[in-house]
């Protein structure tokens, strides 16, 4: 009776995790959703270390890997953004804003078919930018990816991919959260796109220091290096993402319209 009681007492599981499990089926049966997608999403924001430890060992018995919820994050954040008519696709609208009116409309002009514009040109601009959308998200990456592999050489590069997605992905649900206001702030659609991404990008930083206090640096200072380091890459990563975009534009723009860059360069 002992030996089966000791068995038992080995096989059982705390009640906390019974409860744990209980909570997941009852997720799964109910919503055919794996629960390990809310809890790696939550995790990522109030315990990122928790999630990159996983993801290194390979362990996904609590977590997803951070792939996958980049993956899902990264589709969610456009259907819903379009759900609410957020402004976060790349437009002919915000491909010239600061151009002056009129030299837009002369610019325009030059085009063909005639009358030429906005409504015209965007569905096809908009085809081209969701095509190239992860290229683009790929390369202007890799200087985050190149000062982690500075930071510490040891790990691989695809252990630094893992360890960069999980501050990204906290940073993608405070993007997200902004995403129902716009229909309120439908007048003020750019300042809302302007301070969601502001403060993406602050949690982003925040949890990447956290990140790297648990694996690329022992002292608060070494830490804090660190960071800086990060936020010098952003004006690099900008740079390349609007490159990339602006060239692809103009290419479209030319081939399909007939608009050349230097033309509306030259109304400047």
């Amino acid at each position: 009776m002992s030996g089966s009681g000791s068995d038992q007492d080995q096989t059982a599981k705390p009640r906390d995790e019974q409860s744990r499990d209980a909570l997941d089926s009852v997720t799964i049966a109910a919503f055919d959703v794996d629960s390990r997608i809310f809890r790696t999403m939550w995790h990522s924001l109030i315990r990122p270390n928790d999630v990159a430890r996983s993801a290194l060992s390979a362990d996904y018995s609590r977590y997803l890997s951070p792939i996958r919820v980049f993956v899902a994050l990264f589709s969610f954040q456009f259907a819903v953004a379009a759900l609410f008519g957020a402004p976060i696709d790349f437009s002919f609208e915000a491909m010239m804003m600061g151009v002056p009116p009129d030299a837009g409309e002369a610019w325009l002009a030059t085009g063909t078919p005639q009358p030429l514009s906005a409504r015209e040109i965007d569905p096809a601009l908009m085809g081209l930018m969701g095509a190239l959308l992860w290229p683009i998200t790929v390369v202007s990456s890799l200087p985050y990816l190149c000062m982690l592999k500075l930071y510490r050489p040891s790990v691989s590069w695809w252990g630094h991919v893992l360890l960069y997605l999980v501050p990204v992905n906290g940073s993608f649900l405070m993007m997200i959260g902004f995403l129902p206001l716009f229909p309120l702030f439908q007048d003020h659609a750019n300042a809302l796109f302007g301070l969601s991404t502001t403060l993406a990008l602050v949690l982003y930083f925040i949890l990447a220091g956290r990140v790297l206090a648990g694996f690329y640096a022992r002292s608060s200072l070494g830490v804090t290096m660190r960071v800086i380091g990060l936020i010098a890459m952003l004006p690099i990563t900008l740079l390349i993402t609007m490159v990339m975009q602006m060239v692809a534009a103009f290419w479209l723009l030319n081939s399909e319209f007939g608009l050349s860059a230097a033309a509306l360069f030259s109304l400047l």
